[in-house]
């Protein structure tokens, strides 16, 4: 006679449930990425198979080439915005970084009032801070349509202070007390004990804030009126919303595929530390 176990009927049930879950999953991956497969395949169709098939058919480029001749300085706004960005990107996580390894190592009267006061700014809407931003840059500062209009206000990134903060608090004690016996100071020992323990969090900063900053339009619209300094993200807006796309939607969708591109890019190669880093630094 068989003897049923307390484990083997559960089996059963954490089967379904599990397969609940992945059932789940994959409703909410379709969910999320259906408009963008949507969008990316219709950017490849004529404006009359739009709504009629949901493939290509035939695949055509036409859309891509007319949208590009209708922004003469496409390349240039795309440089904008990788020469903007890199050096946002690149500052917050110098920048960044020393403020998370104070807060984290740092013994100092204070401390625990400034780390809630980063957390606090991070809970503030952009739009509350915008005009007052505004008359910093662009009348007292003169910076309106400079490259220091978009790259200035970035350079500190609250996320990057919580997340760096976070992580180096996980770090062990020990490799700060014999660097401090070697002769280190707290900045030698960031970067040269920190950063290289700190791949994870480095790459999920860095996503982030990049991310955060290609896709931001409001900012770059109120600073930036001169072509030359425009970044990709308010070219394409006003491209969309300024007539020159002559109402064709599937320029509209190649537009939007072409600039989701650069980021979909990062975040598949940065994927694998991006999750490490979010694991690894209690943002859950």
């Amino acid at each position: 006679m068989a003897v049923v176990t307390p484990r083997a009927v559960a089996r059963p049930g954490h089967a379904i449930r599990f397969g609940l879950i992945y059932v789940g999953l994959a409703i909410g991956t379709v969910l999320f990425l259906g408009p963008m497969i949507w969008g990316a395949l219709s950017s490849l169709k004529t404006e009359d198979q739009l709504y009629t098939t949901f493939l290509p058919s035939p695949f055509t480029t036409a859309a891509y080439s007319d949208s590009f001749n209708a922004i003469p300085n496409l390349g240039r706004v795309f440089l904008n915005s990788v020469f903007d960005y890199g050096i946002v990107t690149v500052g917050a996580l110098v920048f960044s970084s020393m403020a998370g390894y104070a807060l984290a190592r740092l013994q100092f009267l204070g401390r625990g009032f400034l780390f809630n006061l980063v957390l606090f700014t991070m809970t503030i809407p952009s739009m509350l801070t915008l005009v007052p931003l505004y008359i910093l840059i662009a009348d007292y500062f003169n910076w309106g349509d400079t490259y220091q209009a978009i790259i200035a206000p970035a350079l500190v990134s609250p996320v990057g202070i919580f997340l760096f903060r976070q992580f180096f608090s996980t770090l062990p004690m020990e490799l700060f007390e014999a660097g401090r016996l070697d002769g280190l100071s707290d900045l030698s020992m960031l970067f040269r004990i920190a950063w290289p323990l700190s791949r994870g969090a480095i790459v999920t900063v860095a996503v982030l804030v990049f991310m955060n900053g290609w896709d931001d339009f409001l900012w770059p619209l109120v600073v930036e009126h001169d072509q030359n300094y425009q970044t990709a993200t308010q070219a394409v807006g006003l491209f969309v919303r300024g007539g020159a796309s002559n109402g064709y939607l599937t320029w509209q969708l190649a537009m939007a595929t072409v600039l989701a591109l650069p980021v979909l890019a990062i975040f598949v190669f940065g994927q694998r530390y991006f999750v490490e880093g979010i694991a690894t630094t209690g943002l859950k």
